[in-house]
């Protein structure tokens, strides 16, 4: 199906030479060296990065900015509705994209679920998909999902470097490689992008493919910071192409039964919520540097804050404010790039008590520093009952206020949930499907609680959501 461009256009400015040319390795032109690090426990850099007007404040400070700072705090300074020349990131992307104003809808309220599009062609020509990224979510799930569907092709992939897009090629039988992402969107053949790369190119190359007229299929988490999400689902209301996020698969088998459960007063009102999830992927202080652990790459999600937060809104609605601490254990790893040692960015923990709009309190803790954390999990405690929801084993249990012990609830073949992202992309270009799972606002939702953590963290104080 041809492509086009549809109402307002994104305009790509480079600023910087592209640093995933995939012509010069992983630390291709571009790159900055990595500068001094956020200092997560004082709330100042980042108070100082929220509060900053525009990028020349930033550059003049000759310093490496905190998460929102030069790249996003520029944005975020800016009014909820108005945007102006957003600032994406330095170095790797050596972009700014510039869009007029986001709807103010973008920034609030309770939308729909469901985000309709119209169908867009039903002659079942073949779909042709362009890979933006090829990571392990990507080859594990994506490739196989899309090759699964009957009349979808794969026809060209960009990675960080050509030997590693030309690996996955040859893996996957992808005919062509493309030496940069923004090749794949001009690539005429493509009608819908797939973005698996780190959530610091996920806005830039969004906006570029929706103003091409390609649908977009983008990996969580959907931004670094609000600004860019907010940007994003901007692009995707200017324009009549799909564009859909990778949902968050926690708690997926059992969404349908914990609706009903929740939905048909099993709770009753809704008191209290615990939502823990412990692991010890940062426990041993030499393991090197994680991608997840760079500001520069991933913004202001942590741990996995982001998707646990996703899988609550289903059962239980949103947040509207948080308190919230953090703390970090292991202060400098080792990059596997350079081989020294680097500033971490992100905390190895996180604690925050959130006011829901139910009512309810809700309390999230997590930690990626902790050995024999068991499995993440969900507990709802209300008026008329308890419920468990076991993340790892996707076991339910629940007891109402008149029996003794909790017992399992089953949750039956025919209403379990399963991975259908790839399938559900498809049928909202092919049928104009309802997307479900996960729409932008649900993903600009999910951003909003996570930049309002990490304010209140830094500021030590409470963060309404509807200030983010």
């Amino acid at each position: 199906m041809p492509a086009r461009t549809v109402g307002r256009h994104v305009h790509l400015r480079r600023t910087l030479q592209p640093s995933i040319g995939y012509t010069g390795g992983p630390l291709a032109a571009g790159l900055p060296a990595r500068r001094r690090a956020l200092a997560l426990q004082s709330p100042a850099p980042l108070a100082r990065g929220i509060a900053a007007r525009n990028p020349a404040q930033c550059v003049q400070e000759r310093q490496r900015p905190s998460v929102r700072s030069c790249r996003s705090g520029c944005v975020a300074a800016a009014p909820p509705r108005v945007l102006g020349r957003v600032a994406l990131a330095r170095g790797r992307l050596g972009f700014a994209v510039r869009l007029a104003q986001a709807p103010a809808s973008a920034a609030r309220g309770r939308p729909s679920p469901l985000a309709w599009h119209a169908p867009i062609d039903s002659t079942m020509a073949p779909l042709r998909i362009g890979l933006i990224g090829a990571g392990e979510n990507t080859r594990r799930r994506h490739i196989p999902g899309f090759q699964s569907q009957a009349d979808v092709e794969i026809v060209c992939v960009a990675n960080r470097t050509a030997a590693s897009a030309q690996r996955v090629a040859h893996e996957f039988g992808i005919p062509r490689v493309h030496a940069h992402w923004r090749d794949v969107i001009a690539d005429p053949a493509v009608d819908a992008v797939c973005i698996g790369t780190w959530p610091y190119l996920h806005a830039a190359a969004t906006c570029a493919a929706l103003a091409a007229g390609k649908h977009v299929l983008c990996e969580a988490r959907m931004a670094m910071n609000c600004a860019e999400a907010r940007a994003m689902l901007a692009a995707q209301q200017q324009s009549d192409r799909v564009a859909m996020l990778v949902l968050s698969p926690l708690g997926l088998r059992g969404d349908a039964v914990m609706r009903e459960l929740v939905g048909g007063g099993y709770l009753g009102s809704v008191r209290e919520i615990y939502v823990r999830g412990f692991a010890s992927t940062y426990a041993d202080p030499h393991t090197p540097l994680h991608w997840r652990q760079r500001g520069e790459l991933s913004g202001v999600n942590i741990l996995t804050l982001g998707i646990l937060y996703e899988t609550v809104c289903r059962w239980f609605g949103q947040a509207e404010s948080v308190v919230a601490q953090t703390a970090l254990f292991t202060s400098r790893r080792v990059d596997p790039e350079t081989g020294l040692l680097s500033d971490v960015d992100i905390p190895d923990s996180v604690s925050v008590l959130a006011r829901m709009a139910s009512g309810a309190q809700c309390v999230f803790h997590l930690s990626g520093a902790v050995y024999h954390g068991g499995s993440p999990r969900v507990e709802a405690h209300g008026s008329h009952g308890t419920l468990h929801y076991d993340l790892g084993s996707d076991a339910i249990s629940g007891a109402t206020a008149q029996e003794t012990q909790m017992a399992a609830v089953d949750i039956p073949p025919e209403r379990a949930g399963r991975w259908n992202v790839e399938a559900d992309f498809v049928a909202a270009i092919r049928e104009g499907r309802p997307i479900q799972f996960t729409t932008f606002r649900d993903g600009l939702r999910y951003m909003q609680f996570t930049e309002a953590v990490r304010r209140s963290a830094a500021a030590g104080q409470r963060v309404h959501l509807e200030s983010v």
